[in-house]
């Protein structure tokens, strides 16, 4: 079978954005780009979703569950291959998959197990890996973990026009949660601001997203630093690095977005970030947690002139265009896809 006859409905569990829905975002709309037909499936509705109004805007069908036989019959009368993201679809996708005979690939997005109950569901999602007819995983980390075999895929995105201007804030984006290290960001931002020797001011700090560690930070840093969740398509000219203070993480989407608009990256070293980020050409790997290392390179950063900066820019975009783009990853995913529908 051709795999423009098959449709690849991507199926997730969602209640809000953040790395999965952007990736299934940039793949749905590609795979639709290029006459392939695609559909995002939520496991369940949860109401408003940023990733349902992205969808419409890129042209990309959704729907909700409903009943498993009747999105099983939906695919196998459409050809129909079954993409999973996250563990619960990830789990409950595989299953009713094999149980009705629709193949299945599974994509594997998240380094930490977390805790508590959603420990017990991340260990559940990889003891079934082998379920799928094939596993993808966005990091080395990820691959090593699971019991099964499977295809090193990094994250991807489009490459951007490059900027007009250098932006100036110093931005974390993600989810305001323990595992993004929310709490780390805030303490190095201030304790760089205290620096003799640096250029930085509190305006230039700034944290987009939302999470449950919000009141707790806002109540001992500046209100004026947390944006809430935003549109990051809004923000991106103005932010002039991005700092990922993560204590686990996969290839975060947001480290590539960001090199994709030519802003450098400082991160901790997490997840599969050593191998996009070149240290001192298009950001900084800081080893082991170290917040004083993180500093002393956050005030070092801020030394900067803008011939520097625009060298940096210059080395993130053809970093991404190179090696992170849609067009050079999202192919290989492709030709997985076609050897199991064939």
């Amino acid at each position: 079978m051709n795999i423009s006859q098959t449709s690849i409905y991507h199926l997730v569990d969602s209640r809000d954005s953040g790395g999965i829905e952007s990736h299934i975002l940039e793949l749905s709309s590609w795979l639709i780009s290029h006459d392939i037909k695609s559909e995002v499936v939520f496991l369940n509705d949860y109401g408003t979703h940023p990733l349902k109004d992205q969808l419409d805007k890129a042209g990309v069908a959704w729907s909700i569950k409903g009943r498993w036989s009747d999105l099983m019959k939906k695919m196998k009368i459409n050809n129909g291959l079954l993409a999973t993201h996250g563990y619960k679809a990830g789990i409950f996708g595989r299953l009713m998959a094999k149980l009705y005979k629709v193949p299945v690939v599974s994509t594997y997005h998240s380094g930490d197990l977390g805790k508590g109950k959603l420990y017990i569901y991340s260990k559940l999602d990889d003891l079934t890996a082998g379920i799928a007819d094939q596993v993808f995983c966005v990091s080395k980390e990820i691959q090593q973990r699971l019991p099964v075999k499977s295809n090193l895929i990094a994250n991807f995105t489009q490459l951007c026009e490059p900027p007009k201007k250098l932006g100036s804030k110093i931005a974390f984006v993600g989810r305001l949660s323990q595992e993004k290290g929310p709490d780390s960001f805030v303490h190095i931002a201030s304790e760089a601001l205290l620096r003799v020797n640096t250029k930085l001011s509190k305006e230039q700090i700034c944290l987009y997203g939302q999470g449950p560690m919000q009141n707790e930070l806002s109540e001992h840093y500046p209100e004026e630093w947390f944006a809430g969740f935003s549109k990051m398509s809004d923000h991106w000219h103005d932010i002039g690095l991005l700092c990922i203070t993560s204590r686990y993480e996969g290839l975060p989407l947001v480290a590539l977005e960001a090199m994709a608009h030519g802003i450098p990256v400082m991160s901790f070293n997490v997840g599969a970030l050593p191998q996009l980020i070149s240290e001192g050409k298009d950001g900084w790997i800081i080893e082991d947690q170290d917040h004083l290392a993180f500093i002393e390179s956050l005030v070092k950063w801020s030394q900067f002139n803008e011939e520097q900066r625009w060298t940096f820019t210059k080395n993130t975009q053809q970093k991404i265009q190179t090696q992170f783009s849609s067009d050079t990853l999202i192919p290989r995913i492709l030709s997985i896809y076609k050897q199991v529908v064939q």
